[in-house]
């Protein structure tokens, strides 16, 4: 006590003299006191009247003395707490309460189990502001990620509303147990991330090497991502509200044949086939009219067009020193750009935090969304590629059913579309509630339960068709699923500095179940009106339910250790116990150690006069993760698993599994080696980080084919090493800071190559290890390959063919290397086709200038092939039969001598046609350009706002590529990823 009291002492003699200092200076002196949410007095705040040297530190009570005129602006900073602007004015005290930064900070991050400064994080973490990623208009989080931390690769999954996006962490490492990493949110695992409203989230970390990621051990082989919603704040109500209205359009980088184009690539398919040319004969049915009355369909005109959407969130802060809390609403609608497909998703959120005591406090978290897909009948394939010699309606205007009447099925997509209906219902709810005790200085403890819950309800059906006086088709779908996750943890922390020894410890003991179950029935009936179409009732009565089923459970324990000397010298040890239901009775268990250490460089004296070096950490890190990626229990398919249960009598027990169980099934597990460096130059002006890692994964589960002899198909078991090793490195400057301008250039770079080191350790007669050719799978190369013949273009009439390797081939038909050079085209001619980019890049960088911004976000993919069906494919109109539409080729003909694709047939399909269809991946794309405008403050206090910003937007403004295709990353008869321009505002009172 008598120390406190003269600390107390020495420092208001020291504020003393300082003040009669200012008072010479100014005769307006400002006093206050300066308290957390809680009340508590804050020493050492940053106190000081903005753009001048003057300023002082908040005293062991929290209090401070300033001078200043009655225009200056007081500026109050700390670190864990948001910075604070107040004007003076005739104000002489002025007293301040702290507001928290929410979870996530400049200078602190979010780890497994808890938080941590950025100085002393010691493994491989990415950390990515919610501003960053709401750029992006999208449902999918996964792809307001992409570009924004090095080593995370995503690619689009589904373009279409509501559509999700695909994400690695550091490449591929499993063969079959799954590569989608573990995702967190606010401390509790999710099974969709693309459930969550991107408005709410406050922080992303990304856990990138295994000493970050291990602390969840089975979970983690693939990576962790933890995201932070945003919470309540304490001394007022903000109240945040942004909306967005946009356009959706398409824009593709290839070319359909119009209906003259398709009529003499017909024409040239029949010669090539028939030897000679029929008009009649070679435009059969509604072909003949379109084709003399030239009257053409553009099939992507009629069933695409432009789109809107639509996004409204509101959020509402508020609470005092003992209650806190976070109310938000969203709203997110999305028309789709083909005729009844769109998405529209409402969701819901409540975060408190209430203190019950000085020790004890407790947190709730409630989350629900409601989303309702609709789904266009078919794919984009159904349209594209129908010819453009075809009719759309009847004479007397009702839609025709077949389009062209050629004898090939062409149907109506706009008959599909406007007779039919799929509808997919989400209902997602999340209840999370966490207590903390703060049992002492040192020791305290978590209690964390959730339970979540996601069911689906998907119901479509197709009209039946009338052709030629019969009915065909007429289907429909009825398919209910729930998912049932609940988790209870235990966690007890431990804390203890002493001088400059910092010591802390982690216990976690855990247990979690998931449920997953979905039946379904899909059947067909007989038309109950005179429409010529049913609903999906009648359709079921002649159908057969199915019942999926699977149930996991995993019993977790870990133990993590961390010390810290002097803010210098870092160390991280952990270690991951879990045991899951999926594995054999022999390997329930799975153990998963790693350690960590750092070496903050830049705090040894040797460098304290290198005034250049603000920042410069050395880290290594080594641990282990496993991969529990599999489903414990096989579907049962018409088991009528449902039934039974419920006593139905059509039940006839279970169908056999197909694979056989293996009890000696063990983890998959991988084991990294990280070397980190984090630097900061001229006071962090210039920062960032360098990556090198190498990844082992062995024991990789794979499914095994068996006798047929055995009664089962196949059965799951641990073969071959994969590695996975590479470099990644960002780099942010801020190269312009004036009052009035400020540059801000961020730029990040990853290189990732994965190499199958062993399958199952055959070896052939020469001694050779043995690849999977059925799985392409090839020791020393990659996982993600192509295995096909090298296109080496098309012969031509001057060609010596009868003297090459492929003496049968005649003018026009194409060519494939002989790659080992024996003179004879054959299965081992074949090559190994990369898939993999060899690096990505992205550059984000903004400008801002009095209350102007611009920013832009670019991307870049190098490296890899992709195999596009559209050049190859009867399906796609690739083979170059002439029945169908597609991609327009430079095709092959005696006064068109092509190297580039061969000579139309229309009864025989080119040999090695698939050849034809790999194209180089890189691409180069604009992601997003915004231009936006903040409202003066003086002119929006006069009506009560706090804050203005408008924007202009424009996603996906320019990509270039050399695949053919309305997406980069997408066939052309996946749905078109769009190109989206908005106008939008961001509100807060």
């Amino acid at each position: 006590m008598k120390k406190n009291r003269d600390l107390k002492l020495i420092m208001s003699f020291i504020l003393f003299i300082y003040c009669l200092s200012t008072i010479a200076q100014s005769s307006n002196t400002i006093k206050g006191l300066v308290v957390d949410d809680k009340n508590e007095p804050l020493p050492g705040v940053s106190v000081s009247i903005k753009g001048t040297t003057t300023g002082t530190l908040t005293d062991v009570d929290g209090q401070y003395i300033i001078s200043g005129k009655d225009t200056d602006v007081l500026v109050l900073s700390f670190m864990g707490f948001k910075k604070q602007e107040i004007i003076i004015g005739q104000q002489k005290i002025i007293n301040i309460t702290m507001e928290e930064e929410s979870i996530v900070f400049d200078d602190v991050i979010v780890v497994g189990y808890g938080i941590q400064k950025k100085s002393d994080v010691t493994g491989a973490i990415s950390s990515v502001k919610s501003e960053q990623i709401n750029k992006i208009p999208s449902t999918s989080v996964n792809e307001m990620l992409r570009g924004s931390a090095p080593g995370v690769e995503v690619t689009m999954g589904s373009a279409a509303p509501g559509g999700t996006s695909n994400l690695l962490i550091r490449g591929r490492r499993s063969l079959s147990g799954g590569n989608t990493p573990l995702y967190i949110v606010d401390g509790v695992p999710t099974s969709s991330i693309d459930d969550i409203n991107a408005n709410d989230i406050a922080s992303i970390e990304v856990l990138k090497d295994a000493a970050s990621q291990s602390i969840y051990g089975a979970r983690a082989a693939n990576g962790v991502i933890l995201i932070s919603t945003k919470r309540g704040i304490s001394g007022k109500t903000s109240v945040e509200f942004s909306s967005y209205v946009g356009i959706q359009d398409i824009n593709r980088n290839f070319e359909f044949y119009n209906g003259e184009q398709w009529a003499a690539y017909r024409k040239e398919a029949f010669f090539n086939a028939y030897g000679y040319y029929n008009e009649e004969e070679a435009f059969p049915g509604l072909m003949r009219n379109a084709y003399r009355s030239k009257k053409y369909v553009d099939w992507e005109d009629v069933m695409i067009s432009t789109a809107w959407q639509n996004k409204n969130d509101l959020l509402i802060r508020s609470g005092n020193d003992k209650t806190k809390y976070a109310l938000s609403l969203g709203h997110y609608y999305q028309d789709g750009m083909v005729p009844s497909s769109g998405f529209q998703r409402f969701t819901g959120r409540l975060n408190v935090d209430q203190k019950l005591s000085k020790k004890v406090s407790i947190e709730g978290n409630i989350s629900y969304t409601h989303s309702v897909r609709d789904v266009a009948e078919g794919s984009f394939n159904s349209f594209i590629t129908i010819p453009p010699l075809s009719s759309i309606y009847y004479d007397d205007g009702s839609l025709r059913e077949d389009v062209t009447e050629a004898g090939q099925l062409d149907n109506n997509p706009l008959w599909n579309n406007q007779n039919s209906e799929y509808k997919d219902y989400t209902n997602r709810l999340n209840i999370n509630i966490i207590g903390d005790w703060s049992i002492s200085k040192e020791f305290s403890l978590r209690l964390n339960t959730s339970m979540s819950s996601r069911l689906t309800d998907e119901n479509s059906y197709l009209g039946v068709k009338h052709t030629k006086g019969r009915e065909e088709g007429g289907r429909a779908t009825v398919k209910k699923s729930s998912n049932y996750n609940y988790l209870v943890e235990g966690i007890l922390n431990y804390s203890k500095k002493i001088n400059k020894h910092q010591i802390d410890g982690t216990l976690v003991g855990s247990l979690n179940t998931i449920t997953w179950n979905a039946i379904s029935n899909t059947g067909g009936g007989f038309p109950n009106d005179d429409l010529g179409y049913h609903g999906i009732g009648s359709a079921l009565t002649y159908s057969v339910p199915a019942y999926e089923y699977t149930h996991r459970k995993l019993v977790s324990y870990m133990m993590r250790g961390r010390y810290n000397y002097d803010s210098k010298y870092l160390l991280t040890v952990a270690m991951r116990v879990d045991g899951s239901s999926v594995f054999g009775t022999n390997n329930k268990y799975g153990y998963f150690p790693s350690i960590a250490l750092a070496w903050r460089i830049k705090e040894e004296k040797f460098l304290q006069s290198a005034d250049f070096l603000s920042d410069l950490k050395l880290r290594l890190s080594y641990g282990q993760v496993g991969n529990q990626g599999i489903d414990p229990y096989q579907t049962l398919g018409l088991a009528s698993k449902y039934l039974y249960e419920f006593g139905e009598e059509t039940a006839t027990g279970y169908l056999p599994d197909e694979e056989l169980t293996n009890p000696d099934l063990k983890w998959e597990t991988s084991t990294t080696t990280n070397i980190g460096i984090d630097y900061g130059l001229w006071n962090n002006k210039i920062f960032g980080t360098i990556e090198l890692y190498n990844t082992e994964t062995t024991d990789l589960l794979v499914k095994k084919s068996l006798s047929s002899t055995s009664g089962y198909r196949r059965q799951l078991v641990n073969l071959g090493r994969v590695q996975n090793k590479g470099i990644e490195f960002s780099i942010n400057t801020t190269p312009i800071r004036t009052t009035d301008l400020v540059w801000n250039v961020g730029f990040n770079f990853a290189k990732n190559k994965n190499i199958i080191k062993k399958i199952d350790g055959r070896i052939d007669a020469n001694g050779k290890p043995v690849n999977d050719l059925n799985n392409n799978w090839f020791i020393g190369e990659s996982m993600n390959v192509y295995y096909d013949y090298q296109f080496d273009g098309i012969w031509q009439l001057d060609n010596d063919i009868s003297n090459s390797s492929m003496p049968t081939a005649t003018p026009g038909s194409i060519r494939v290397s002989d790659t080992n050079g024996d003179k004879v085209i054959s299965v081992d001619d074949r090559i190994i086709i990369p898939r993999d980019p060899k690096f990505t890049s992205a550059i984000i960088t903004s400008v801002e200038y009095k209350g102007f911004g611009l920013s832009a976000d670019l991307y870049y993919r190098v490296g890899g092939f992709v195999y596009n069906p559209y050049l190859s494919s009867f399906e796609n109109g690739g083979d170059l039969l002439g029945k169908k539409n597609g991609i327009r080729r430079n095709y092959w003909t005696i006064h068109n001598p092509s190297q580039e694709a061969p000579a139309p047939n229309l009864i025989q399909a080119p040999a090695y046609i698939s050849s034809l269809a790999y194209e180089k991946a890189d691409y180069f794309r604009i992601r997003n350009m915004s231009l936006s405008y903040n409202i003066p403050n003086k002119l929006l206090r006069k009506v009560g706002v706090e804050s203005l910003k408008l924007y202009l937007s424009a996603s996906n403004l320019y990509t270039y590529s050399k695949v053919r295709s309305y997406g980069p990353e997408q066939n052309p008869g996946a749905y078109p990823e769009p190109r989206t321009f908005l106008f939008g505002f961001n509100m807060a009172l």
